[in-house]
């Protein structure tokens, strides 16, 4: 090898700039990972108090075709700002200690746009420091197959750097997107933007979710000091000047009440603790929709999610297993680093060995929603022999309703056997529908006020004598006919089924009102 000198092509630069990611909305990752590190910096040094303090901006404007993402971390010092923002792939991010690695997810944004702009301030340096690369100048070198330069040559001509007089006090980065191209329009979208963002960025949660679910769910110290280690930054896209995670206390996709959350550890006894986490316990009723934005359990690292939201999915037993959750799971292992993509971990031992465990700790999720299944099957039973109770026909109907609503009851009780002493989840889970059927059952009646709960119902059988409530249509038999009242008899049992609890003395008042005018 003596006397050859190593060369870079120019279509390393074709790669960085044009491949890396599909998905424009990702720059914006890219960029917030960017000023993520450079707070934590700010706060090392002391140029800023706390990492909560960090504040990055975003800023779009239609009209121009701009986009800018700016921090108020660390900066560049100028005599650095050549060295950092040129050299390619020099950086010392590791992946590890910050949220970025390697140096060159920088020059993503220059597909984008006809310029991508780096503005920067260092505090105590009276020095404003701008970095212009040219998408166009670089496109036509990248194109003519008859130009042969190095990757190095083409970033000096396509790059200006120019320094101006500045605030000393002042320390920040900018990211500039200038000429946005019309076909990556979602770039420039505020709705578009904030909702990628708010599943991606290391941000805080809604203030609900924090005091009404998380905090009171915090009941180890060990999880409570793994949650404090969890940093985020403030964040604001034009207007929406606080963005934050998207959970609150309901199931966007499904109605579902979330009623406390369920804290997890992924360890090894070779490497430790790899990562903690958290899930909802809910009804879990049906699959969350793909339209719910914060469907599936997250994996992050530095706070920051990795891959996307079905990521986790193929460590289920069932592929539509991750669906049923909303939650979030913190890569802290220092070896759990991501790919340079950040579309996953990077495939080291402890990586592998944590996506082991994924697949050994599902399955206990999965036996979670096919439970809450059994209960919701349960729920269904009582549930339907009570909306006969409520319109009975005749003493057979209210026979089979009692026998329904015992039957439901006793897969409750089963089920309470069942998971007796297995896991907190669990029992949980069976708490909500045996509350919901609690609730169900001691809400006012009009055609019966005694109407027994599911525990103090007898079974019946054939000898069984049953008081024969009186028929809410009675007043309508004489002037309709037999369908006429099937009819309305049905229109009574769908208002029953489908209106909320709250509303049942309500409905009641309606029907019994509408039978009054009918029979006039």
């Amino acid at each position: 090898m003596q006397g050859h000198q190593t060369q870079i092509g120019k279509n390393l630069i074709d790669i960085l700039m044009f491949s890396m990611y599909p998905d424009a909305k990702m720059i914006y990752r890219e960029y917030i990972q960017n000023a993520y590190d450079a707070i934590i910096e700010a706060q090392r040094v002391g140029v800023l108090s706390q990492v909560k303090d960090g504040q990055v901006s975003v800023l779009v404007n239609q009209r121009e075709r701009i986009a800018q993402v700016k921090d108020n971390g660390i900066g560049i010092p100028s005599e650095q700002v050549a060295i950092k923002l040129l050299n390619i792939a020099d950086s010392y991010k590791d992946g590890v200690s910050s949220a970025g690695q390697y140096g060159i997810g920088r020059l993503v944004g220059l597909r984008f746009c006809d310029k991508l702009i780096f503005r920067t301030s260092f505090k105590g340096e009276p020095v404003l420091s701008e970095v212009v690369f040219d998408s166009q100048k670089a496109a036509a070198i990248l194109q003519d197959q008859n130009d042969h330069r190095s990757a190095t040559e083409v970033i000096d001509a396509i790059t200006t750097l120019s320094m101006t007089s500045w605030d000393v006090e002042d320390h920040h980065f900018e990211v500039c997107l200038e000429g946005v191209k019309e076909s990556y329009s979602e770039l420039l979208s505020v709705d578009v933007i904030t909702q990628y963002l708010a599943e991606v960025a290391p941000i805080d949660y809604t203030m609900i979710f924090k005091n009404i679910l998380l905090k009171p769910s915090l009941e180890s110290e060990e999880f409570k000091t793994l949650y404090s280690d969890v940093k985020h930054i403030q964040l604001s896209v034009n207007d929406n000047l606080d963005v934050r995670k998207g959970y609150e206390t309901k199931v966007d996709g499904t109605g579902d009440d979330i009623v406390s959350l369920e804290f997890i550890k992924f360890e090894d006894a070779d490497y430790g603790l790899l990562a903690w986490g958290w899930y909802a316990i809910t009804a879990f009723t049906k699959n969350i929709p793909i339209s719910d934005k914060k469907r599936g359990i997250r994996l992050r690292k530095q706070n920051i999610q990795i891959g996307n939201a079905d990521l986790l999915n193929e460590y289920f037993d069932e592929t539509r297993g991750n669906n049923y959750f909303y939650g979030e799971i913190f890569a802290v292992h220092q070896e759990l680093r991501p790919t340079s993509d950040r579309a996953d971990l990077a495939p080291t031992p402890q990586a592998l060995r944590l996506y082991e465990i994924f697949k050994e700790r599902f399955k206990d999720l999965k036996a979670l929603y096919h439970f809450a299944n059994e209960a919701k099957s349960a729920e269904k039973d009582i549930n339907y022999g009570r909306r006969i109770i409520d319109d009975p026909t005749s003493t057979d109907e209210r026979i089979v309703a009692t026998t329904k609503i015992n039957e439901g009851q006793g897969k409750l009780d089963k089920l309470g056997g069942k998971i007796t002493g297995q896991t907190t989840a669990g029992q949980k889970v069976l708490g909500i529908y045996q509350n919901r059927v609690r609730q169900n059952n001691t809400q006012p009646n009009e055609t019966q006020s005694n109407v027994p709960t599911p525990t103090t119902l007898p079974t019946p059988t054939m000898s069984t004598t049953v008081t024969v409530v009186t028929d809410i249509l009675e007043p309508l038999k004489a002037n309709m006919s037999t369908d006429e009242l099937k009819l309305v008899r049905r229109i009574f049992a769908s208002l029953s089924k489908n209106c909320p609890a709250a509303n049942r003395e309500l409905i009641e008042k309606l029907k019994k009102q509408v039978v009054k005018d009918l029979s006039k």
